[in-house]
């Protein structure tokens, strides 16, 4: 789970009540991102549940996760050491984008939402956040939010769910970055606590609560060993694992997305999502998605931003026609397709002389 607040910046939950929250929906992993500060003092194992700290960082364009072991270094560049409070909330004035690669995973938060990020000519990010959950419920319309906030007294993930929407101008910016070197896309719950009513802060509504955002999306991260029960072996694992792009996002309250399955197959090699293999004659995908999921969900192939082949099922496979970045969709019909599933890509390159034979 990753992009979490507590009441040391803008969230209304402490650090203990979003890890009972996290242990009741058997998470694995909590990424926990302050604004401008740390808010615990280390990674560590919190029962069965990893805590990971990070933080949120306010920079000249736009908000930043920061995932990394040590605090973000000066992020004014002038020496003036400990933010300020306003600052500690996100509201405050900008910071200077001192975030070298060293000090941590650098991922573009809400990037289409508010504060919009503008840094996309330069090197300062590693990944961005492909679904922020906050940032789209900011876009939904009145009519909305009343048929939202009418479910919510028996039927709160419902009226959440409600407020989902395909994320399409941030799948195409993804699509277009990825272009010119690899960008890892994640889900970003966002999750506050707290639903803010007024400036004073003295109304707010604890909704959605932790559990709430905790069963609205989930980053699957596949690590390639099982967890040693050290926070900081676990915790480089979980973050090599995303900065590969070794990790798929699914809307997990609508199905559980746990157990899906992608691989292509080119002559005799095989990659997973984020490794990369040269493309062969024959090369073909194959998605296979848990079997307790609905029966008929839409699976899109999308090679290097477009439309390759869509279609309905649990288990299909296409061929795949050259070198690309591959990557999947999988939407429900709710009215109109929602996602489920959006995976990072796997990457076909161009063969290096001629094919191996394939019996």
């Amino acid at each position: 789970m990753i992009h979490v607040h507590t009441v040391a910046s803008d969230g209304g939950g402490t650090v203990d009540q979003l890890l009972a929250a996290a242990r009741a929906q058997d998470l694995d992993f909590v990424v926990l991102t302050d604004h401008n500060v740390r808010g615990a003092p280390a990674w560590a194992y919190r029962d069965s549940v990893l805590l990971l700290v990070g933080e949120e960082v306010n920079t000249r364009f736009g908000h930043l996760l920061v995932l990394g072991e040590q605090p973000v270094g000066d992020r004014r560049g002038d020496g003036a050491g400990p933010v300020s409070a306003p600052e500690a909330t996100g509201r405050g004035p900008s910071l200077e984008p001192a975030v070298d690669p060293d000090e941590g995973l650098r991922i573009v938060a809400h990037p289409t939402g508010r504060p919009r990020w503008t840094g996309w000519e330069g090197d300062e990010f590693d990944g961005i956040e492909i679904w922020n959950a906050d940032a789209e419920r900011r876009n939904d319309s009145l009519g909305e939010w009343l048929t939202a906030v009418s479910l919510l007294p028996l039927r709160p993930l419902a009226g959440l769910y409600h407020l989902l929407d395909y994320p399409a101008e941030e799948l195409r910016l993804w699509d277009r970055l990825s272009e010119d070197r690899p960008v890892f896309g994640v889900c970003g719950v966002d999750a506050h606590h707290t639903l803010p009513l007024n400036r004073s802060r003295s109304l707010d509504l604890h909704f959605p609560a932790y559990r709430h955002s905790f069963q609205l999306a989930r980053q699957h991260v596949l690590i390639d060993a099982p967890a040693t029960g050290d926070p900081h072996e676990d915790g480089l694992a979980v973050l090599a694992a995303i900065r590969g792009g070794r990790s798929f996002c699914a809307f997990d309250g609508l199905a559980d997305g746990r157990g899906a399955r992608f691989v292509v197959t080119s002559g005799q090699e095989q990659a997973h999502i984020g490794e990369s293999i040269a493309w062969r004659p024959g090369a073909r995908i194959e998605v296979t998605l848990p079997s307790g999921g609905p029966d008929a969900p839409t699976v899109r192939v999308v090679r290097d931003g477009e439309v390759l082949w869509e279609e309905q099922g649990k288990a299909v496979s296409t061929s795949l026609p050259g070198p690309g970045r591959y990557r999947v969709e999988v939407l429900l019909d709710r009215g109109e397709p929602v996602p489920w599933i959006l995976t990072n890509s796997i990457r076909l390159t161009a063969p290096e002389g001629p094919a191996p034979p394939t019996g």
